[in-house]
């Protein structure tokens, strides 16, 4: 993850060169870019026009030049966070499947690194998600067995 996030900053300049750009970038570009704000956090209402339900890019292009990098530098891939169905892990791999950032480096270096940097990130966020998981399941089945230690004790009694 850190690698990815630093080869990002690098790029730093380029990203927020996308502002700029008055044409959406096509295809699986869009969507490389869609994900990773998805996984930074921003809301469909940040990037979606209300009336056609369709990505509006005069409002996506405003988040490279906010506080995109600023989010980015200080995202946490383990951190519990509460996050719409569009922003879970299986919908943004959904949305990445199939795109490559060696695939996106031949259109544009900037996306090809926000796709490896959004890889990395959810497979960090999969392995804390999964962890969580088997602690809860493992305190559950500890406190079954309490109460159950706890029944026969007192049945003893």
């Amino acid at each position: 993850e850190d690698a990815a996030r630093k080869a990002l900053l690098l790029l730093q300049a380029q990203i927020k060169e996308l502002e700029r750009y008055k044409i959406a970038p096509k295809g699986e570009s869009l969507k490389a870019l869609k994900a990773a704000c998805f996984t930074l956090g921003y809301s469909k209402d940040q990037l979606v026009d209300k009336a056609t339900r369709k990505l509006d890019w005069s409002k996506m292009r405003k988040v490279f030049g906010g506080d995109f990098f600023d989010k980015l530098q200080s995202f946490d891939a383990v951190a519990v966070r509460k996050v719409h169905k569009y922003q879970t892990v299986e919908h943004i791999e959904s949305l990445l499947e199939g795109i490559t950032p060696e695939a996106m480096n031949a259109k544009s270096v900037a996306v090809g690194a926000v796709v490896a940097w959004n890889q990395s990130v959810l497979t960090v966020r999969k392995a804390a998600v999964e962890k969580r998981a088997r602690e809860k399941e493992a305190a559950e089945a500890e406190a079954a067995a309490a109460a159950e230690a706890a029944a026969a004790e007192a049945a003893a009694a």
